[in-house]
């Protein structure tokens, strides 16, 4: 292409009757059409695959495994899969992605029973766990096993078989997981108790010699104990409080919150005692100490007192103000990291199975850096100076000022990464266009001001127009 058809096409002059051919009427319908083409193309590809390669890691037979080998662990035989109770699973998930309620009661007061009954299951034990938006079996196990109930339904000595069901679907505005756990037996026995867990070691017992009692003449009161642990002003996210310290030896340690005493445990020989609480503490502050009394009953004054700081809450990963975007420079290798975190997190990262990196604060609440592309997605970790972390996968989304849906990137979704980035080109390519029609008119108004096609200028605005309102679909 030579100067002169630049100028022809581009600068308007006396060659092209002032009139550039890029602003004539062929032009302009070459250009709708392609715009259309373009927005057409790929929104027929969202249309088509709005939930691209969403494929679980989630697996019954995995499921199935790893609760016999929990059950293995306490000394427990091994569940056997049920057909009855897989379809009593299953149907529970259904009615639950189809109502959009999550509970072991539906909302017409439904209760689990009801569907082992519906499947044939003539149960005498029978119990259900159930766990939504998990992506893999080891990870919905680990979740069950740290919730005493669900934990105890895995290792229940009364429960002889299994199934298990995993439903996917639209979940309240989410593609979702929705798994469903039913246990069972037919056998009628009598009752077991649920053994301990983690198992508790075989200790051997050994003799010990009644110490002989101090003369009774003793009135000497011993000395206040000492609390080691936990250290004054301590942060911790366990509600079970563990306190150690020393004091006289074979002396009773009791243990006081604020005035009110919570329990009580001795000084060993080598005057060190360990005291756990019995019940969980709720959040806050507490403020702790101990007093001991000697096989005298002569009591020592209280302990230097110990405050705690219990704060159980993670940080919130704001999803609805995080996202992820491909880079401009390299968009299907590397990503722009953007997440909204409240909770006074100490450290925020980012993590895909290739790399993990540590997101800087760039104001209030908001993180952000740069990743490369994950298979399995994009995942942010924030963690409090308590220890409390929180851990929330990515959306996928478009760099927009209007509101667009969230394309969510799954495991393998390489194919819904792939139409991102062509929409997010597209929008580009419309952008750029738009700004040289603009800049082309411009152009064409200044050179000769006088000799102005109006319909030219008219049609050209339009084209303006409609790229504008096209971005905002």
């Amino acid at each position: 292409m030579n100067i002169k058809t630049i100028l022809k096409w581009f600068v308007p002059h006396k060659d092209n009757q002032y009139q550039p051919y890029a602003l004539r009427k062929k032009a302009f319908t070459f250009y709708v059409a392609a715009i259309f083409v373009l927005k057409a193309s790929v929104g027929f590809l969202f249309l088509a695959f709005p939930e691209t390669a969403h494929l679980s890691q989630v697996s019954i037979k995995e499921i199935v495994d790893l609760a016999n080998q929990s059950r293995a662990e306490v000394g427990l035989p091994s569940l056997t899969l049920n057909a009855k109770l897989n379809i009593s699973a299953a149907a529970k998930a259904e009615d639950m992605m189809t109502k959009q309620y999550f509970a072991h009661t539906s909302p017409e007061g439904i209760e689990p029973w009801f569907w082992f009954e519906k499947a044939g299951y003539n149960y005498t034990y029978a119990g259900e766990n159930l766990a939504l938006g998990f992506e893999t079996s080891e990870g919905v196990h680990q979740a069950w096993m740290n919730s005493k109930g669900h934990r105890d339904n895995i290792i229940n000595p009364n429960y002889k078989d299994i199934g298990v069901a995993i439903v996917y679907g639209n979940f309240e505005g989410s593609f979702t997981t929705i798994i469903v756990q039913h246990f069972g037996s037919i056998e009628s026995t009598v009752p077991k108790e649920i053994p301990a867990y983690p198992p508790q070691k075989e200790t051997t017992p050994t003799k010990t010699t009644p110490s002989t009692p101090p003369p009774s003449s003793d009135h000497t009161a011993p000395l206040p104990p000492s609390i080691l642990t936990p250290a004054s002003r301590s942060l911790t996210n366990d509600k079970e409080i563990i306190i150690t310290g020393q004091a006289e030896a074979g002396s009773t340690i009791l243990i006081y919150e604020q005035n009110q005493k919570i329990g009580q445990t001795k000084a060993n020989k080598n005057n060190h005692f360990n005291f756990a609480s019995a019940s969980d503490f709720s959040d806050g502050e507490h403020s702790f100490r101990a007093m001991a009394i000697d096989s005298a009953g002569n009591r020592s004054a209280f302990s230097k007192s110990v405050a705690v700081i219990i704060d159980t809450v993670p940080p919130v990963i704001d999803l609805e103000r995080s996202y992820i975007l491909p880079t401009y420079l390299a968009p299907l290798e590397t990503f722009d990291v953007f997440t909204y975190v409240t909770g006074e997190p100490i450290e925020v990262r980012a993590i895909s199975d290739q790399t993990e990196v540590i997101l800087q604060r760039k104001e209030e609440h908001l993180y952000s850096g740069v990743i490369h592309q994950s298979a399995t997605g994009v995942w942010v970790m924030a963690k409090d100076a308590a220890g409390n972390t929180t851990k929330a996968k990515l959306n996928f989304t478009q760099n927009s000022s209007s509101e667009r849906d969230l394309h969510i990137i799954d495991s393998n979704n390489s194919w819904g990464l792939f139409l991102n980035t062509i929409d997010q080109m597209s929008r580009s390519l419309i952008i750029i266009f738009t700004a040289a029609i603009a800049i082309l008119l411009l152009v064409n108004i200044m050179v000769h001001i006088k000799k102005q096609n109006t319909k030219t200028i008219g049609t050209a605005l339009l084209i303006i127009l409609m790229n504008s309102l096209l971005l905002t679909v």
